[in-house]
């Protein structure tokens, strides 16, 4: 599994005659950033490459927030060059935390001057993220067995995009599993919930100095 997000969505189609395909794919969701990236960040680039900072004509302040254990830890920045201040916000992040930047600026137009905003939100993970014993191809092997075809019995010829939220702790279990994105049938929804709690015990992911941290994922 690569160091960052993964969103699996569940797509159950039932074609016209009437044999059921179930598909799904991993796809990255959310941008993210790894916790020793972070606290190395000066730029705001440092924290997303993709800000259009040609955009920018000047800059009017770079706000950066980091949510922590449900707490909102603020600090204002001048432009694009991180504060010691909001530096120093990042070197505390931890894996899980939520590092949010808003941007008022002018544009880099003709127009006549109109306070802009750009914003984005970054989640910060582990260096080293959670596996699932065996890897991707033993992952995606698992849920085929035990999700997907049970999963086939349970839906009609309609289409369903199904998402779940999972976390995986710091001793590797399977926690905090939730439907992000239900299915219209509630069965469907309980059995997916049931299964994912049921799944194996990960390898936990680990921070650079090596200690376990939690991971998390969206299926």
């Amino acid at each position: 599994m690569k160091g960052i997000l993964f969103l699996l969505i569940f797509i159950v189609t039932l074609s016209s005659g009437y044999t059921q395909n179930v598909g799904y794919g991993i796809v990255p969701i959310n941008m993210s950033i790894k916790k020793e990236s972070a606290g190395i960040a000066q730029t705001i680039m440092d924290l997303n490459q993709r800000f259009p900072q040609a955009w920018i004509r000047e800059y009017i302040s770079v706000d950066l927030t980091v949510t922590q254990d449900g707490k909102m830890l603020k600090s204002r920045g001048e432009n694009e060059a991180l504060s010691e201040d909001q530096q120093q916000l990042l070197r505390h992040c931890k894996s899980g935390d939520l590092i949010k930047v808003s941007v008022h600026y002018y544009p880099d137009n003709n127009l006549p001057k109109e306070i802009k905003e750009l914003a984005f939100t970054v989640t910060v993970v582990p260096d080293v993220p959670a596996a699932f014993p065996g890897g991707e191809v033993a992952l995606r092997k698992y849920l085929q067995t035990n999700i997907m075809e049970p999963l086939a019995k349970l839906v009609d010829d309609n289409l369903h995009e199904v998402r779940i939220a999972f976390q995986i702790s710091r001793d590797g279990s399977v926690s905090d599993v939730r439907m992000v994105k239900n299915s219209y049938s509630e069965e469907a929804n309980s059995f997916l919930v049931s299964a994912m709690k049921k799944m194996p015990d990960w390898s936990p992911a680990l921070n650079k100095e090596g200690s376990p941290a939690p991971d998390q994922y969206q299926f």
